[in-house]
């Protein structure tokens, strides 16, 4: 049973892993990036309809420094979007792999002497 104890324990830490990874994600709102990808046209009105129609400069720098606040979070919301995306699907791997070796190590040696491996 000494074989099995590693393997599990392994397994109980991807899980734990995994369980604190799906508390992040599930804590951040469901259009974490809808946000930032509507801003542009909202910010164009603006800057339209108000600053260019009144001649205010100052209104229309706010309304530019806006423009690029909303690119750098759609950005960074785009990085952690494909950050976790990979890790999750490595962890879902280890967790196969743990998994997989687990039960090889549970088989009996009758089983491999009447299995060959390979073709």
């Amino acid at each position: 049973m000494a074989s099995d104890a590693t393997p599990a324990r392994c397994a109980r830490a991807a899980d734990a892993s995994v369980q604190a990874a799906h508390r992040v994600v599930g804590g951040l709102p469901p259009t974490r990036d809808g946000g930032t990808a509507l801003a542009p046209p909202f910010l164009a009105k603006y800057a339209l309809d108000d600053a260019l129609h009144s001649h205010d400069f100052n209104f229309l720098l706010v309304i530019v420094g806006g423009f690029l606040a909303a690119g750098l979070a759609y950005w960074g919301m785009s990085y952690v979007q494909t950050y976790l995306t990979g890790w999750v699907g490595e962890r879902m791997l280890a967790d196969l792999r743990i998994e997989l070796f687990a039960h090889l190590q549970r088989l009996s040696l009758g089983f491999y002497e009447r299995n060959r491996a390979g073709c």
